[in-house]
């Protein structure tokens, strides 16, 4: 059960973009615990995290993770 709370917040965190507070809750979801959506929102977490891209690259990956998010 708390694992599926915890899940849910990290989506509506995602979904805000609030990338710090995500980052620590995300640690803290085991990998059972993730769903589909809250996965991809890690994915781009980490993305944005990684070594600085083109603006281009980073808008290009940000909008084709929010269309597989919202499908």
């Amino acid at each position: 059960m708390p694992e599926r709370i915890r899940n849910e917040w990290v989506k509506k965190l995602g979904k805000r973009e609030d990338w710090s507070t995500f980052g620590n809750e995300w640690k803290k979801l085991p990998e059972d615990g993730r769903d589909e959506e809250s996965s991809c929102y890690g994915q781009l977490y980490s993305l944005r995290r990684a070594a600085p891209r083109p603006t281009s690259t980073v808008f290009w990956i940000a909008a084709a993770s929010r269309k597989a998010v919202v499908g």
